[in-house]
């Protein structure tokens, strides 16, 4: 959501106005709007990784007492964070966030950014080898993962 309000904030320019009200007034309907834009992606977000601990919260005998507890406190975690998300988020950032914002990289994100681009062109450049080594990684793992064991948790006497 910060990331959001931030965008908005840099790409908005505001009016030569000396109305310091009317100024503020149009921070917080862009905040709003921002805010607004990504509320639901949020929320859905948090509540398919909360779904993602379903089986977790069902598990029964040892291993649901070794997990039960841990994969409830990580959706109360989760479900912390989006109320202090969706309400003090906004506000936060009301206070904080100068009218204007601008956006500036750092030297190590203009490094990552070449990494980045010389490896993609690379990648692109040579299709049928950088596939190659996905489906070989792919075949790593598959062989990697037949090999694990079937029990969850091994029986405790």
């Amino acid at each position: 959501m910060v990331e959001n309000i931030y965008r908005h904030l840099a790409h908005y320019d505001p009016h030569d106005t000396s109305d310091r009200r009317s100024v503020l007034s149009e921070k917080l309907q862009r905040i709003v709007a921002a805010a607004v834009e990504v509320d639901k992606p949020i929320f859905f977000s948090v509540l398919i990784t909360i779904a993602a601990f379903l089986p977790l919260f069902t598990m029964q005998g040892v291993e649901g007492q070794i997990f039960g507890p841990m994969a409830r406190t990580y959706a109360y975690a989760l479900i912390g964070a989006v109320i202090a998300t969706f309400t003090v988020t906004p506000v936060m950032a009301s206070l904080l966030l100068p009218d204007k914002v601008s956006e500036i990289e750092t030297l190590a994100v203009r490094k990552l950014r070449a990494v980045y681009e010389f490896v993609l062109h690379r990648a692109v450049r040579h299709y049928a080898l950088s596939a190659s080594i996905a489906l070989a990684m792919l075949v790593g793992v598959g062989v990697l993962g037949s090999r694990l064991g079937t029990e969850f948790l091994p029986k405790l006497e």
